[in-house]
């Protein structure tokens, strides 16, 4: 065989050829997985495994009925104004509840931390109602171990101590994903420019990208119901339009890759002699 300039190409020059371009194929697959790897982990962080994520108002709704249909009994024994307990106060604790799991790891929440929303709901009902709350020292403490105990009951049950328990584990693994995926993306491309392949590997990855974001993007309804059927209380402790938009996240993201990807094939194309 002969190249363009007449000069016999070797055996072992064309063994060479086959086997540069099989490594920029492992490359370009690996770039590939960690490129993927890092955008779903910023989409998840952002989006999924976050305190703002967290479907509060189905929560509070929740724990609300619970300590209306259990608890409100005792404290109306005591004469105590089931305002007390309404869904504004509860939904305070829900907010303690939340910062509890996301920063203490803990699903249960303690009585001084219940406190000062019990005295806040007590000093509005006073002086907003007719029916005065006594306001001492032993009516506070009973209304906030009731109330207390009510959360507790509701939320520490088994299956949210085996969900708490993969939340954290996915959250550490998030974020040993997120360092992990962007040092191997930048010694693979630092790789690549001493090896003078930077811009073939990143076109080609960059492509194949935004095929495999859009893939998990047109395939959320798929995704989400092998979620629930793995279990089918996660995705309903998550808001949805926080979901949808982990999912539009995405979209954007492999938008964007699929566009960088096509200007640097055009340009690549322009400048190649």
């Amino acid at each position: 065989m002969v190249d363009e300039n007449n000069q016999e190409i070797t055996r072992s020059e064309k063994f060479k050829a086959v086997s540069k371009s099989g490594k920029h194929k492992f490359l370009i697959l690996f770039l590939i997985v960690f490129v993927v790897a890092f955008a779903m982990t910023v989409a998840l962080k952002n989006n999924i495994f976050n305190k703002d994520a967290v479907n509060s108002d189905k929560i509070t709704n929740d724990i609300s009925k619970h300590i209306t249909n259990n608890y409100q009994k005792y404290l109306t024994q005591q004469g105590i104004n089931e305002n007390v307990l309404s869904k504004k106060y509860i939904s305070d604790i829900v907010d303690v509840e939340i910062d509890n799991i996301y920063n203490h790891n803990d699903l249960k929440i303690s009585n001084a931390q219940v406190q000062p929303i019990i005295n806040k709901a007590i000093k509005s009902e006073n002086s907003s109602s007719a029916f005065k709350i006594p306001e001492n020292l032993y009516i506070n403490n009973y209304i906030t171990e009731t109330v207390t105990k009510g959360v507790n009951d509701y939320v520490s049950t088994n299956q949210n101590r085996e969900l708490l328990s993969k939340f954290h584990v996915v959250k550490q693994y998030l974020s040993v994903s997120l360092i992990a995926s962007a040092i191997l993306i930048g010694l693979i491309l630092i790789y690549s420019i001493f090896k003078g392949c930077f811009i073939h590997l990143l076109k080609w990855s960059l492509l194949f990208t935004s095929f495999m974001l859009f893939a998990v993007y047109f395939m959320s309804n798929v995704i989400n119901n092998a979620i629930n059927t793995y279990n089918e209380v996660a995705l309903e402790y998550v808001s949805s339009t926080h979901i949808d938009s982990f999912y539009n996240d995405l979209c954007f993201g492999g938008l964007v890759t699929l566009i960088v990807s096509l200007l640097i094939f055009a340009m690549h194309k322009l400048v190649k002699p």
